[in-house]
């Protein structure tokens, strides 16, 4: 059975081709921001699956995709292929997400329509902060 052991969220994220060796950038634990919608410019949904060999398939359909209560904000299927091999990290970059409100958002990894790992994300929203106001002399 294919299972994922963790998924997670963050700014950037590299993957390496031929040895599959991850780095994570600025993972991200919650959005803050000081109003809605809120626009998260760059984003790396990061899932770390493993197989077992024998059993599971080389080739197989998953999904990623964004939720934030009943409305989907993202949705990508896609193939992976483990080759010979027993994991695969896989790697969705996002350029431009958009937060309409303040609840949690929620990350989800299927695999041929079956939930198998989901992240869920806390929005907090914040009150703007001036800490010095200057008036340019013309």
């Amino acid at each position: 059975m294919i299972e994922a052991t963790f998924i997670q969220i963050a700014e950037k994220a590299i993957l390496e081709k031929g040895t599959n060796k991850l780095s994570l950038i600025n993972m991200i634990d919650a959005f803050t921001t000081v109003g809605f919608p809120a626009l998260i410019p760059h984003l790396a949904v990061v899932v770390k699956t493993k197989r077992d060999i024998s059993g599971d398939p080389a080739e197989t359909e998953c999904t990623i995709e964004i939720r934030q209560g009943d409305k989907q904000l993202f949705l990508h299927e896609f193939k992976v292929n483990y080759e010979d091999k027993a994991s695969n990290n896989l790697v969705v970059t996002l350029v431009g997400l958009v937060i309409p409100g303040p609840q949690p958002v929620v990350f989800i990894f299927s695999r041929e329509g079956k939930e198998i790992k989901r992240m869920e994300v806390e929005v907090q929203h914040i009150s703007p902060e001036v800490k010095e106001a200057k008036q340019a002399s013309v």
